[in-house]
């Protein structure tokens, strides 16, 4: 029986470290969202939460162009970690950073000239109406400085230091819990004072980040190119980003038109009911959120190392703990439906109309979650137009349904809301399978079932006979390769040194587990790709040339390798070492 090569030892590991500290982030960013509510709620009144609610739509479409950006350049800079396209990474960072801030910072220049009369539009309800007044123009500026956090956190965690931004966003909810004491309950500024306590806990979240990204070596440089470049770049992040933008546009209808029947069927009472869903669907988060940003973090840069077996062992354990969580999210929320009610506020009566409402609503936790999952992979890898169609599929299955019960029986309202999602989550996995077995792909996720032709992967045990195996293995494998013989022999010295010396250290440091060697037959270059747990340790570093009193033997490999490879670049991502040996041809 032959030995599997690829296990998910480097995976399994990146994932916990990334995901720990995106968990840790969700919990914290969705605490302050939770507890500003709440201190609000309570001090502004029970319909605060209800104008903040009203005001999502138009957050969205002031943060709109920016996520749009974002979201394409998040995938297309992941990649190029992955492929060590460095200049285009800085290039994406430059841009997108500039576009978002301008472009956003006009949007909601604009939107705050007009916030009375959006606020008309919005709703004419005589207990929500000046509370969204208010609240539009603070909240405006505030939704600029989130975009632009959003998107530098984002950077940084591809960069490999997700728990830089969970301390991030730790400095922003205890910003913004103590501004909001001061603002919305010592100084009584009410709404006002809520959305002003968001933009300055913004503001501390930037400057958290500064002292990272001036440290040497920076992650990322900021260069201003040329305006025709510049368009260029923009133009390519928009276009991966259109699927996000779809997303968002789809939200924004949905959540008006859920706010508008809801509304009209059930008044304020009713928009608390949605309000306190709302909460409740991104407490269900917690967890599942932080596995969903782990596919595009992770995941894109297993894409652009051409890591396929990688790929699909990450999305089988992100599957697993996204279903899982929603499943024991569900169950509490079933059980005990009146406890977010009670945490926002609501008096008895509240209570009693809110609770068979919130049970119902429960129930739709599991099919978001399978549909966000899948939408998240489709765009990772290049599927985009999948992923619009399942957030159009949003509006098709919860707000048309919603539509027609609000004519015929208002009283079902929310029970229509599960039974839509269960419907497109069905549709998805339908036509997910139907494409699988075209294209010879994954039944579910649509990604290739075997690693690509110009591209191979093993996982190697710190057992010399396993890394003789192994090594052999490989050089079989990259014999169908076209290399001339004198790349051939480049290849396989440096497949053996680095080998070699990746299980000598293993020894040495008495590691467990296995370490990861993927090659990679690209046009213009050979990769060989080595990853392994442990404490960072960067040999380009500890090598300088011309020191040559200081060498000792565990170095001696790394010598060879640079004198045998053109270029060789490391990184430390996600408590991974990551060394990157290239042979051009």
């Amino acid at each position: 029986m032959k030995v599997e090569e690829r296990n998910s030892y480097i995976i399994n590991h990146s994932l916990r470290v990334y995901l720990v500290a995106a968990v840790l982030s969700s919990i914290v960013n969705q605490l302050n969202d939770t507890i500003d509510g709440i201190i609000v709620s309570n001090a502004v009144g029970a319909d605060a939460i209800s104008a903040v609610t009203l005001a999502y739509p138009i957050s969205w479409i002031v943060t709109l162009v920016g996520s749009f950006i974002t979201s394409g350049a998040v995938l297309l800079m992941a990649p190029a970690f992955g492929s060590q396209q460095y200049g285009k990474v800085n290039n994406i960072f430059t841009v997108s950073l500039v576009s978002i801030f301008l472009i956003n910072g006009l949007l909601a220049l604009l939107l705050g000239t007009l916030a009375e009369p959006i606020a008309h539009l919005l709703t004419d309800e005589d207990r929500l109406l000046p509370l969204l007044i208010d609240y539009l123009p603070f909240a405006f500026i505030a939704d600029v400085l989130m975009i632009v956090l959003f998107c530098l956190t984002q950077f940084v965690e591809i960069s490999g230091k997700p728990r830089l931004v969970t301390m991030c966003l730790l400095s922003i909810s205890a910003a913004n819990i103590l501004l909001d004491l001061l603002l919305v309950v010592v100084l009584d500024g009410g709404m006002k004072g809520a959305a002003i306590a968001t933009a300055l806990s913004a503001l501390a979240g930037l400057l958290t980040l500064v002292p990272y990204l001036k440290k040497r070596p920076q992650p990322f440089q900021f260069h201003l190119l040329q305006a025709s470049k510049s368009a260029n770049v923009l133009g390519k992040c928009m276009i991966r980003g259109l699927p996000d933008v779809v997303g968002n546009i789809a939200m924004i209808v949905l959540f008006l038109g859920m706010n508008t029947i809801v509304l009209n069927t059930q008044g304020a009472d009713g928009m608390f009911i949605l309000s306190v869903c709302l909460q409740t669907l991104s407490l269900s988060f917690l967890i599942t959120g932080g596995a969903g940003s782990a596919i595009s973090g992770i995941g894109g840069v297993l894409c652009g190392e051409q890591d396929w077996a990688g790929l699909n062992r990450l999305l089988d354990s992100i599957s697993r703990i996204m279903v899982g969580g929603t499943v024991i999210s569900t169950i509490v929320l079933f059980l005990f439906p009146s406890i977010m009610a009670r945490v926002f506020g609501a008096d008895e009566a509240l209570l009693a109309v809110s609770e068979q409402p919130l049970r119902m609503f429960s129930l739709i936790l599991i099919p978001v979650v399978v549909v966000s999952l899948l939408s998240e992979i489709y765009v990772v890898i290049d599927k985009g137009f999948l992923s619009s169609a399942v957030q159009v599929g949003m509006i098709l299955f919860i707000l048309l349904p919603a539509l027609a019960v609000s004519y015929v029986n208002p009283s079902y309202l929310w029970e229509s809301l599960p039974i839509g999602m269960w419907l497109l989550m069905i549709c998805c996995i339908g036509i997910s399978y139907y494409l699988s077995r075209k294209e010879l792909t994954h039944w579910l996720y649509l990604t290739p079932l075997i690693g690509c032709v110009d591209s191979h992967a093993v996982s190697v045990k710190y057992d010399f006979n396993d890394v003789q195996q192994k090594l052999k293995d490989l050089l079989f494998y990259i014999s169908i390769f076209d290399l001339d013989e004198e790349r051939m022999k480049s290849v396989e010295h440096s497949l053996e040194e680095v080998m070699i010396n990746q299980y000598e250290m293993g020894v040495k440091e008495q590691k467990e587990g296995t370490f990861d060697v993927n090659v990679i037959d690209e046009p213009e270059r050979f990769t060989i790709i080595v990853k392994d747990v442990g404490r960072a340790y960067n040999p380009l570093v500890s090598y300088k040339p011309g020191d040559i009193e200081d060498i000792d033997e565990d170095r001696l490999s790394i010598m060879m390798i640079q004198g045998i490879c053109d270029e060789v670049n490391y990184k430390y991502l996600n408590g991974i070492n990551c060394l990157y040996l290239n042979i051009k041809k």
